[in-house]
């Protein structure tokens, strides 16, 4: 599965893996069964960095811990160690390339590390298929100056979990 992935992810813009990254975290609380209002507005609000002109303000550092204690779930220290390095990871994906230029290599391994997070606790990835935008190894330098293409978070939740019903390892979803 490592390779796979690896190959898989290595296709994404990096916009598409900030996508990627907010669809398995939303796997993850969804997995633990973790909701409160301040969880829908962060995530309404990291959502639109896949989408916005201006891409300098992705920050989410310290939303581990407040996503915790917004929470009234009842989690183990497993649990809540996962929660914050889950965020960690997706903060590295959005932030790791600010300034970085056109080179997506540094998003590569916080969105494989985010993976195995997941893959390590048995949550189930989202497919991978609908973050790829093109088939081309080096087609995404031109797009978008190589962020790629916005992503809609709505749809995207809406094919992982098309993914987790139809429930075939090829297509799996959380």
């Amino acid at each position: 599965m490592a390779r796979h992935l690896r190959r898989q992810i290595s296709r994404m813009t990096i916009r598409a893996r900030v996508a990627f990254g907010l669809v398995c975290a939303e796997c993850v609380y969804k997995h633990l069964g973790l909701s409160s209002d301040f969880i829908d507005e962060t995530f309404a609000s990291l959502w639109k960095y896949t989408s916005a002109e201006d891409l300098e303000w992705w920050r989410c550092k310290n939303y581990g811990r407040a996503i915790l204690e917004s929470s009234n779930t009842q989690l183990s220290m497993k649990d809540c160690l996962l929660v914050c390095r889950v965020m960690k990871q997706l903060d590295e994906i959005g932030g790791g390339n600010l300034y970085g230029g056109f080179k997506n290599e540094f998003t590569l391994v916080p969105t494989l590390k985010l993976a195995n997070l997941l893959d390590a606790r048995r949550i189930l990835l989202p497919p991978t298929r609908p973050f790829i935008q093109t088939d081309s190894r080096f087609a995404w330098l031109g797009t978008y100056d190589a962020w790629g293409r916005p992503f809609n978070g709505q749809h995207l939740r809406a094919l992982a979990e098309a993914g987790a019903n139809a429930g075939t390892r090829a297509s799996r979803g959380c």
